[in-house]
């Protein structure tokens, strides 16, 4: 691979999809991760037709990934990438919203397991890859505004974002060859958004090219910032 990459988890999402989409049109090669095996060739089957970028799949799935899983994903990253200069995720799971007091503990250890601990295993495991940039390396989590207001606090997903927001600071402050950021995207069509919202009215929802925008704005800038939110 070039020494100009993007790595993506989360890239058969709805918006991490999009956001491969418009990236593969770019100077960038790009390193796609996704649980689900079909969709992720799928994409990138149709986002390599016309484009030269070199498009290396990973199929994993976060919840039952095991700490051999991420030893050997760190192996094979860096056996296959000279580099990683920026690293967006998109990975999300959503039980329910419900009382604290009611969440179970499956609940609990498969959305923090996804939501969070994957999260910060895979920066450990390309940590190398992303300290050889050339340039200050970007991490970027996507978080959601519903579940930082109080009225969806509640349930699993919401503490876990919360935990994930926070930890955003703390990494900053540890790393100081990564940028670390946290972007609320705001309402956008997803399955995720259906999920927690069902029958919303999505017709005044932040425009997808706007949200591109301010990915395309993070990735080339490269002074601090801990949160983006779009309004």
């Amino acid at each position: 691979m070039s020494s100009n990459v993007l790595m993506i988890s989360g890239a058969t999402s709805s918006i991490g999809s999009e956001v491969v989409k418009e990236f593969s049109k770019k100077n960038y090669d790009l390193v796609l991760m996704s649980r689900n095996k079909k969709k992720l060739m799928n994409l990138c089957e149709s986002v390599s037709t016309n484009n030269k970028n070199t498009i290396l799949p990973i199929n994993m799935d976060f919840y039952t990934s095991t700490n051999d899983d991420y030893m050997n994903l760190r192996i094979f990253l860096e056996n296959d990438v000279k580099q990683i200069n920026n690293f967006i995720s998109f990975t999300s799971h959503f039980d329910r919203i419900e009382p604290i007091l009611s969440i179970s503990q499956e609940s609990f250890i498969k959305t923090f397991q996804i939501n969070f601990f994957s999260q910060i295993q895979l920066i450990n495991a390309t940590r190398n890859l992303l300290n050889k940039s050339q340039k200050k390396p970007s991490v970027t989590f996507t978080l959601e505004s519903s579940s930082l207001s109080k009225n969806n606090y509640y349930g699993s997903y919401g503490l876990s974002v919360q935990l994930l927001k926070k930890t955003i600071n703390s990494l900053n402050v540890e790393n100081k060859k990564i940028n670390f950021f946290g972007v609320i995207p705001g309402p956008q069509k997803s399955n995720i958004r259906k999920k927690m919202f069902p029958g919303e009215d999505l017709s005044n929802k932040n425009e997808l090219s706007c949200l591109i925008q301010l990915y395309k704005e993070i990735i080339t800038y490269r002074e601090l910032l801990l949160l983006i939110q779009v309004k």
